[in-house]
């Protein structure tokens, strides 16, 4: 994405029904089943007991395709494939270049980082942790 390319995706989360400000788009895996593989049939099968692939997947605020990842097996978890991202390097390298509230949003498979926000559980309600993970999973 273009610096004007954020910009306008922050601009459309910030107005969405169930806005998050500085948020750009959304990342999340999924599994896409396959057929048995005849070699390292073992890294195939995800926790559900199924052969699959782990297929991540990154879109805009109108849910536009912006990244997709199918390259790992069903055995390698959300975080892993995240950390040999190259979206992950391209988000830190604009923050450490300056450019601060500007992130992705993702479910608990991810770790929070500056550039990815994440919920934090077990807060108690009416703390601003508390709320923000209710924000941040409405969006």
């Amino acid at each position: 994405m273009t610096e004007e390319d954020r910009q306008q995706a922050r601009a459309k989360f910030s107005a969405a029904i169930y806005p998050f400000e500085g948020a750009i788009a959304a990342i999340d895996c999924t599994f896409i089943h396959i057929i048995v593989p005849h070699e390292n049939e073992e890294a195939f099968i995800n926790h559900h007991g199924h052969h699959s692939l782990n297929v991540q997947a990154i879109v805009d605020p109108d849910m536009k395709l912006l990244n997709i990842n199918p390259r790992y097996p069903g055995a390698r978890n959300d975080s892993y494939i995240w950390s040999t991202s190259p979206i992950r390097r391209a988000m830190e390298f604009h923050y450490n270049r300056g450019e601060r509230k500007t992130w992705l949003i993702g479910d608990a498979g991810y770790p929070l980082e500056p550039w990815l926000m994440t919920p934090l559980v077990d807060f108690l309600e009416n703390t601003r942790q508390f709320h923000y993970t209710q924000q941040l999973c409405k969006a």
